[in-house]
């Protein structure tokens, strides 16, 4: 009995030797997920590496791919919706700040770039929404109010650039964009103040069917 158990003793001590050769016969226990977190990590530095060379195809490859765990999910999250905004791809920009947003709705460095994703994408409305309460929320940071007056010239709103361009000149001053909205208000109203001259003159309705090609060959 005591030589069939020496036996077995030496068995298993064989088998477990050969299992630590062999990690297919013997797995460590959580060596799965190790791999799994640091392949994932690879992941995540190749992205950055693609994002630094301005290859942002790659780059959001490799961020969508470190994304399956679940430890560095909302860190590539962020980075992909900056790939996406740098690469100028502004609906899945928008698609990736929302969500980030949603998570953390206090953060102003969101709230910022997502209004400017907003603006570059055509949505002037959600936009100008964006920078109202952004102008409120960040009375210290002047980039909201002149993201702002840059959509309502472009709306031709020139009365409320106007207004807008008035706090900015009173909160600040010395603003590099105030000489050239001034430039843009005093070019608009004079072009205002000339078509309404020509609405008002005689035979202006002739004048204007003339005009209406070129008009359209603007747009």
């Amino acid at each position: 009995m005591k030589k069939k158990l020496c036996s077995i003793c030496v068995l298993l001590v064989s088998v477990f030797i050969f299992s630590c050769k062999s990690s297919a016969h013997f797995p460590i226990p959580g060596e799965k997920k190790v791999t799994q977190a640091a392949l994932h990590a690879e992941y995540l530095s190749l992205a950055d590496a693609y994002a630094e060379l301005e290859k942002y195809d790659k780059a959001i490859q490799y961020y969508k791919l470190a994304m399956h765990d679940k430890n560095l999910y909302w860190n590539a999250l962020y980075k992909l919706g900056r790939a996406y905004a740098l690469s100028k791809n502004w609906g899945d920009a928008k698609d990736a700040y929302e969500k980030l947003l949603k998570r953390d709705p206090q953060n102003m460095s969101l709230k910022l770039s997502l209004a400017y994703i907003q603006a570059m994408s055509g949505d002037l409305e959600k936009a100008k929404s964006a920078y109202e309460s952004l102008i409120r929320e960040q009375q210290e940071n002047e980039t909201p109010l002149v993201n702002y007056i840059v959509i309502l010239l472009a709306q031709e709103e020139i009365d409320a650039a106007a207004a807008q361009l008035t706090l900015l000149k009173e909160r600040f001053p010395e603003n590099a964009s105030i000489s050239e909205f001034e430039k843009r208000i005093d070019d608009a109203r004079e072009k205002n103040a000339v078509e309404s001259e020509e609405d008002e003159a005689p035979g202006s309705a002739d004048s204007s069917d003339a005009d209406a090609t070129p008009a359209a060959a603007e747009l």
